[in-house]
């Protein structure tokens, strides 16, 4: 049985903590009793490593549009 003040899945998952850590939006107390469970739960470690996949592509997306959009107007 947890500890009251032990985070479970569903409540880190209402809170969005394993976006927000992927992301860097956590504060420093939600990243110390995040990372207290992440680090013993396969669950948040995959919703962790799906939200990291998620940002990292989007990012890549971006970066492909303004490229083609710079390579666009500079040849018009």
């Amino acid at each position: 049985m947890p500890m009251p003040h032990d985070l479970t899945c569903t409540e880190a998952e209402e809170r969005g903590y394993p976006e927000r850590y992927a992301a860097g939006t956590l504060d420093d107390d939600a990243v110390s009793r995040f990372e207290e469970h992440f680090l013993v739960c396969a669950h948040c470690q995959q919703s962790v490593a799906l939200a990291s996949a998620v940002r990292r592509s989007a990012h890549a997306a971006h970066r492909r549009t303004r490229r083609r959009r710079y390579l666009s107007g500079a040849l018009v």
